[in-house]
């Protein structure tokens, strides 16, 4: 305790006639698969291995691109909007509603990102400039000598 501080009072009421919460370990333990190279879902995903994965006991089964460590965009509903439709590129956005079920989500690399590794593949790299000082628009303005 710091000098000068009261001390704090906290009062609890014990009842041990019911649970205050519970924990259905089907429901609340899961598992993820991480991302991997197109083409190896049909590999992967098959009935065996599907099966297999369910034989562990693990509820929910999460599945992630590992976009955030490729420093990539991950649109996960194929159906969505660019903001610039007509030349189908831009910032795109899924839509929020499922349809039906997504099988295949992409991810795509960013043109311009802050990365200096990528942790996914160890195949990119931080792509700040594109080494025309002239025409370049940086991501922060402040880095620019005017500034």
């Amino acid at each position: 305790m710091r000098a000068g501080q009261k001390p704090l009072m906290i009062s609890a009421i014990v009842s041990a006639d019911h649970p205050v919460n519970q924990c259905v370990p089907t429901q609340a333990l899961g598992a993820g698969v991480d991302g991997h190279e197109k083409g190896e879902c049909v590999r992967m995903f098959t009935n065996r291995n599907i099966s297999e994965m369910r034989s562990v006991g693990f509820g929910p089964l999460t599945y992630r691109l590992r976009t955030e460590l490729a420093g990539e965009v991950w649109h996960w509903n194929p159906r969505g909007t660019w903001s610039d439709p007509q030349r189908q590129c831009g910032y795109w956005t899924s839509d929020d509603s499922l349809g039906e079920p997504i099988n295949i989500s992409y991810g795509y690399r960013l043109p311009r990102r802050g990365n200096t590794i990528d942790q996914a593949n160890d195949d990119g790299y931080s792509r700040i400039t594109d080494g025309e000082h002239d025409s370049f628009c940086k991501s922060n303005p402040y880095l620019d000598s005017h500034f």
